[in-house]
């Protein structure tokens, strides 16, 4: 007897903690809390360790159009001083307010890899009135889990957002795993974001006739309370994204057409909205900061060239991880699996079970269908 497996999720276990599905399928490729960070470059902007031989990962300028200066409806200058570790040594970005009259392109910031800006490049109502922070990584990364912990700050204005931006050769592509405004929260600011996609497939511009998914989410009343610690994470798929707030799935999107398909960069970015002086209440003058406690990248393996049997005790003890194309469980006397095994089994086309599969107490198994990324 044969029987045929199309899993849309996880068997025996829900996406309810991280520690559930980062399996063996899963490499850790980024788990930094910011320990080894002592600052910046000033020439590269890349960080620097108190480690030898430590490969960085982490720069504090964007590198798209921004420039280090941002655009839009946006007030602030991004600058190295702002992204530093705080007294509990934990990565902190900070946004003060310097000046109520608009600060001299050039000469009242700096513009990193010696580039110029003039008034031209940000018009009324893009002056510039504070500086800020940022950090991204020096790479960029693909399919995985993408996880912070950190605490925001909660006043008007602010618009903070930690995020992957990238593009293939002819797309503009970006998923937002939380942003946090007045846009993003219905007006709960101490207790509400948004998580999205933005997807432009036919171009690398952002605006345009482009395929997008907005998703919104609002927590609810029992004490999420923005500026307090939490998590916020996505698992990015070929044909799936998963949102998680304190680890616990709020959206999914399960249309391939509208997930990116290119790697991109991790961003952290605590931009100053026009609000923050243009508000419905007087502006903002302050100081603020974003704490992050640490950021993490688990990169999924795939191997979707591979058909897998498991016949019997050695193939299960000799299974290699990664998503396989096919794999087939069992033979026509039936398969037990051993007392104590963990097994994560993942496939693009199917899982099938031949006969009876016995899982005893002791034993787990996950089997989970996922697609595998384009040739």
């Amino acid at each position: 007897m044969k029987k045929f497996i199309y899993l849309c999720g996880m068997m025996l276990m829900t996406l309810n903690m991280t520690a559930q599905f980062l399996d063996d399928n899963w490499n850790e490729i980024i788990n930094d809390d910011f320990s080894d960070f002592v600052g910046w470059n000033q020439n590269s902007f890349i960080e620097l360790s108190r480690f030898q031989g430590y490969q960085p990962i982490w720069e504090c300028f964007m590198r798209d159009s921004f420039t280090g200066v941002t655009s839009d409806d946006r007030h602030q200058a991004y600058q190295t001083h702002c992204a530093f570790l705080n007294a509990d040594n934990k990565m902190t970005l900070k946004a003060q307010y310097i000046s109520n009259t608009s600060l001299i392109c050039g000469v009242d910031y700096s513009i990193p890899f010696g580039r110029q800006c003039s008034d031209n490049n940000h018009p009324f109502p893009n002056d510039i009135f504070y500086y800020s922070g940022t950090i991204e990584t020096k790479s960029k990364y693909w399919f995985g889990y993408y996880e912070i912990k950190c605490r925001l700050p909660v006043h008007q204005g602010t618009k903070t957002s930690f995020w992957l931006f990238g593009g293939g050769p002819h797309s503009y592509e970006e998923i937002d795993i939380f942003e946090h405004s007045e846009d993003d929260c219905s007006n709960q600011l101490d207790r509400g974001f948004s998580c999205g996609i933005h997807y432009n497939p036919y171009s690398t511009s952002y605006s345009g006739a482009h395929n997008t998914v907005k998703l919104f989410y609002v927590s609810d009343n029992s004490g999420s309370d923005l500026s307090e610690e939490h998590t916020y994470a996505c698992e990015w798929l070929p044909n799936k994204i998963t949102w998680f707030f304190d680890r616990k799935v709020i959206f999914e999107c399960n249309d391939r057409s509208e997930i990116p398909q290119y790697p991109m960069r991790i961003k952290v970015t605590h931009p100053l909205t026009y609000r923050a002086l243009n508000g419905d209440s007087p502006g903002w003058f302050g100081t603020d900061n974003v704490v992050i406690d640490y950021i993490k990248y688990y990169q999924i393996e795939f191997d979707c060239n591979t058909d897998i049997a498991i016949r019997n005790t050695g193939d299960i003890m000799g299974y290699q991880p990664g998503v396989k194309h096919a794999i087939a469980i069992g033979t026509s006397g039936g398969l037990e699996i051993p007392s104590g095994t963990d097994i994560s089994f993942m496939a693009s086309e199917s899982i099938t079970i031949n006969d009876e599969l016995t899982i005893p107490v002791g034993a787990k198994v996950t089997m989970r269908t996922l697609g595998c990324p384009e040739e």
